[in-house]
């Protein structure tokens, strides 16, 4: 570990940051921006995803198994750009993310289902402007698992948010990328010294095999249990 490092360490240990936190009941999976404008290399936004997209499937596929919800967010702007805010002159080549184009695509590697629930955003995070808190609450769902891309971006504000909202945040490194490592690792190190834990997704997967299949009221999947 750098000097830096070592500094940052220590100065967040004696102000008493970067505590633990425990994994909790009834979790569910958001999915930050998997979609081709981020994805594929061609893209002007592009960069190689391949493995964070693998990994995030394999924990989608252990979390399907105890009916825990998914969640995929994808940025979608008016093509006269009218709704980039600032953001289209700091990010100029977001402006090419037009709803119902190639880039607003979902990549091909990730398994979206019926069942999923997709959100639209035009900021990086997935709260700001969606439904996606309003949705979690009658859901009861006390922890968020955050996966995606950019890391240092949405990803990110996604996880400050998602710990102001009071969720338990976990935020597996395989499932995450960003433009560089050093970058990723950077963002990684503050959510885990401040808003959550970051654990692989092999101990996302075991935390996930120890709680029970998800029920939820409001849902048809729910009402099935009712029925005599």
């Amino acid at each position: 570990m750098s000097k830096a490092n070592n500094s940052m360490e220590s100065s967040y240990a004696k102000a008493g940051i970067g505590g633990e936190i425990s994994f909790g009941k009834r979790p569910a999976i958001v999915v930050v921006d998997f979609q081709k404008a981020f994805t594929h290399e061609e893209s002007p936004l592009g960069f190689d995803v391949g493995d964070a997209c693998k990994e995030t499937r394999r924990l989608i596929m252990a979390a399907r198994e105890k009916n825990i919800k998914v969640f995929y967010t994808r940025l979608g702007f008016n093509k006269n750009g009218a709704d980039l805010n600032t953001l289209g002159k700091k990010c100029q080549n977001y402006k090419v993310i037009t709803r119902n184009s190639w880039y607003y695509e979902f990549d091909e590697r990730m398994d979206v289902r019926g069942e999923d629930i997709i959100l639209e955003c035009n900021a990086p995070s997935a709260f700001f402007g969606t439904s996606l808190a309003q949705i979690l609450t009658p859901l009861y769902v006390d922890t968020l698992i955050v996966c995606g891309c950019p890391m240092a971006g949405p990803v990110y504000t996604t996880a400050v948010e998602a710990m102001s909202y009071g969720y338990r945040l976990f935020v597996p490194p395989e499932t995450t990328a960003d433009y560089t490592d050093e970058l990723k690792d950077r963002f990684l190190w503050n959510v885990h010294q401040k808003y959550g834990e970051i654990w692989s997704v092999d101990k996302c997967i075991e935390a996930i095999g120890k709680i029970k299949p998800l029920k939820y009221d409001f849902t048809s999947d729910y009402y099935e249990t009712l029925k005599v």
